[in-house]
């Protein structure tokens, strides 16, 4: 698969200044503002897990994509490998969520929340629009600041088919990033491991 990463070793300004000149725009534009109170969760609890999904459920109904993979989330967490980011309204509202597995290496996105088509005013809709990429923004420096070396968008479409596929990979784009050749699979590593991937091939 291919992937986008960002050099979290660089400086900041030069990680910034790498952006495309429109979503800097739009990244200045909401900073400091009362509706994009931005957080971040680098050891997520279970608390910011379930107001997580709880969003993401509404994200399920509206795109009828997959629900997201709680055994998985439950993993990470246990492993301490889940981290949460989150920017709320001026009400304590979760407008944007992003959800990553996340350790020394490397910050890989994994889920994504934005909240715009439950709101029909365009002016809200392009706001958080703009509070998303202030989000990713806001943590790139999270992780840069935890020593985390790359940042990770999680997959980049190299297809022409599904539109709504590029759009996000364009999304993706803005930020600069290097496009990668990525692996992604699983190591069966003890004589369990192995006997697992026999059975789990023969079911």
């Amino acid at each position: 698969m291919y992937t986008l990463f960002n050099d979290l070793s660089l400086d900041e300004e030069l990680i910034f200044a790498s952006f495309g000149k429109s979503c800097r725009e739009k990244i200045r534009s909401v900073q400091g503002r009362p509706d994009a109170n931005y957080q971040f969760y680098p050891e997520s609890g279970q608390d910011q897990i379930n107001e997580f999904l709880t969003d993401y459920t509404k994200l399920v109904e509206h795109k009828h994509i997959p629900p997201a993979e709680n055994r998985r989330l439950d993993n990470y967490l246990r492993h301490r490998l889940l981290a949460l980011s989150c920017i709320r309204d001026e009400n304590g509202t979760p407008t944007v969520w992003h959800a990553y597995r996340a350790n020394v290496d490397r910050a890989c996105l994994i889920y994504t929340v934005s909240l715009w088509f439950i709101a029909a005013d365009s002016v809200y809709r392009n706001r958080i629009g703009k509070a998303n990429r202030y989000a990713h923004w806001m943590d790139l420096r999270a992780f840069r600041a935890l020593g985390v070396r790359w940042y990770d968008w999680g997959g980049w479409y190299t297809e022409q088919d599904d539109q709504e596929k590029l759009r996000i990979s364009q999304f993706k784009e803005e930020f600069g990033g290097e496009k990668i050749e990525n692996y992604n699979g699983v190591c069966y590593r003890t004589w369990k491991g192995k006997l697992f991937r026999l059975l789990k091939k023969c079911s």
